[in-house]
């Protein structure tokens, strides 16, 4: 969901997605014309064909930290980053726990995502009880 964001058409360089730039047209172009629900596509849709090592560099370089493995997204502070980088102030940063271990304690990082979508208004339901798993496959369709 957020390597496909709408929002992505503010990156410096289509070369900066680590897509080849078929993909990253295609993204981008499917947002342009979708204004009101940036969170529809469909499952054949290219952006959902792009490699796990993909996405993790491209975490990495955007929010300039180092992530290794799909799953360390479960406790939700790495996307509240990523959608206070795509939407500001629709998060309150101040509010993000970094430190959390405990899947009882992610839940707070993942309201604060629901409340950011609210802000944008994005209608997409969060399985927040599958994705606090910590399993590789929830986190990596969420991404």
């Amino acid at each position: 969901f957020f390597f496909g964001c709408k929002r992505i058409a503010s990156f410096s360089s289509v070369s900066s997605l680590f897509l080849n730039p078929k993909l990253a047209f295609s993204i981008l172009h499917h947002f342009r014309l979708s204004q009101v629900n940036m969170a529809s596509f469909g499952m054949m849709n290219q952006a959902y064909f792009v490699g796990k090592n993909i996405l993790i560099d491209w975490i990495n370089n955007f929010l300039e930290i180092n992530i290794d493995k799909v799953e360390e997204c479960a406790n939700g502070a790495i996307y509240c980053n990523l959608w206070d980088a795509l939407h500001p102030g629709t998060i309150p940063m101040s509010r993000v726990d970094f430190t959390v271990k405990h899947e009882y304690d992610y839940m707070k990082n993942w309201k604060l995502v629901q409340t950011g979508f609210q802000k944008a208004g994005v209608e997409k339901l969060i399985p927040v009880q599958r994705l606090i798993k910590a399993r590789y496959q929830d986190n990596l369709e969420f991404l």
